[in-house]
């Protein structure tokens, strides 16, 4: 019993880390794009943050991600954690293909 917990808590970790990993990725692709004038960021609190700077933008995203990616972990035994960070990973996946088809294109 004690293992199946410890191993759905590295799984729960590993997705955490993945998420946060494509977090980043969709802030650099996302400055790329909006420096190069190809794009526009749609939030408007994003938006305002990356006209100031990048790294204000960056940091930001990051430290916003990385405090619910915190909640997350705290109530990781609750099946709407879960569910939330399966959601999360999934978005930010399909995001960041988007991103991607975006650049081959």
């Amino acid at each position: 019993m004690t293992y199946k917990v410890l191993d759905n808590n590295d799984k729960f970790k590993g997705l955490i880390f993945f998420l946060i990993l494509l977090n980043v990725l969709d802030g650099v692709l996302t400055i790329t794009w909006v420096s190069s004038g190809m794009a526009s960021e749609v939030n408007p609190l994003m938006d305002r943050l990356i006209q100031i700077h990048p790294v204000v933008f960056m940091t930001t995203k990051v430290t916003l991600v990385s405090l619910g990616a915190l909640l997350l972990w705290r109530f990781r035994d609750h099946a709407l954690a879960v569910g939330s960070l399966y959601l999360c990973v999934a978005a930010y996946s399909l995001l960041v293909l988007y991103h991607g088809g975006a650049v081959i294109v």
